[in-house]
């Protein structure tokens, strides 16, 4: 839902960068994780979610 209504209503007001920032950087140490680990689950989801958590933290960034 936060993707949607980022780029829709261009309205991040309610948003943290700060948060946004911190959900990015742990699916990118998951991904470390499951690389170390060999799980393509892992890994896979964790590379969906840190792509949608990023584009929201650029919708953040540019409508901010």
């Amino acid at each position: 839902p936060q993707l949607f209504k980022v780029w829709t209503e261009k309205n991040v007001e309610s948003l943290s960068l700060l948060t946004w920032m911190g959900f990015v950087i742990g699916s990118d140490f998951w991904v470390l994780y499951g690389i170390v680990h060999k799980q393509k689950p892992i890994i896979f989801i964790n590379i969906c979610l840190a792509s949608v958590q990023f584009i929201v933290l650029l919708g953040i960034i540019i409508f901010s």
